[in-house]
């Protein structure tokens, strides 16, 4: 028995790797009412203190146009976990809200 939160796994070369189809409920936002209509897109690395690669954010946006997900509808961990539920979070990361949220968002 394999184990996954994600729907796809996005490596820092901009590779995306599909982990199951999207149609599958998986625990990844931390948040059931999140988790029953999303999807998970996880990027690949530690960004704490840190921006992923332009490769891997360009990778996600293409990824977020090809699925048709509204711009509005893209949230970090973060910004859904159920806190009440599984504590606090900083993924993906402290620059998330900050930084490359934004410009993740520039490039859909």
């Amino acid at each position: 028995m394999v184990f996954v939160s994600y729907h796809y796994l996005i490596r820092p070369s901009g590779k995306v790797i599909q982990l199951v189809d999207d149609s599958a409920f998986l625990w990844h936002a931390g948040n059931l009412e999140v988790n029953r209509k999303s999807v998970g897109i996880a990027l690949a690395g530690r960004f704490l203190d840190k921006k992923p690669t332009f490769e891997a954010l360009s990778a996600v946006a293409g990824l977020i146009k090809k699925l048709k997900i509204d711009k509005n509808n893209v949230f970090g961990h973060k910004e859904v976990v159920k806190k009440e539920l599984v504590g606090e979070t900083v993924c993906p990361g402290n620059l998330f809200l900050k930084n490359w949220k934004g410009k993740l968002l520039d490039l859909l």
